[in-house]
């Protein structure tokens, strides 16, 4: 064997290495897209509910937030 069919060899080995590389970065940053933005709905659904919470717990806020989405009604 030569010295340029193992540096052929080599060649090709390392173009794979490079693809097999890139599949995983690819699945990788596609799961860690998944958790944020799973993240993200977890954390609007907490913030909703303290939001509920306080609107809730203050009847004259209820009735602001109630005003100011029917403004048809006194």
């Amino acid at each position: 064997m030569n010295w340029d069919a193992i540096g052929a060899i080599a060649e090709l080995l390392g173009a794979i290495g490079v693809i097999l590389t890139l599949v995983y970065l690819a699945t990788q940053i596609r799961q860690n897209t998944e958790s944020s933005r799973t993240t993200a709905e977890v954390s609007f659904g907490q913030d909703f509910i303290d939001w509920h919470a306080r609107v809730s717990a203050q009847p004259e806020l209820g009735r602001i937030w109630d005003t100011a989405h029917s403004p048809g009604k006194p």
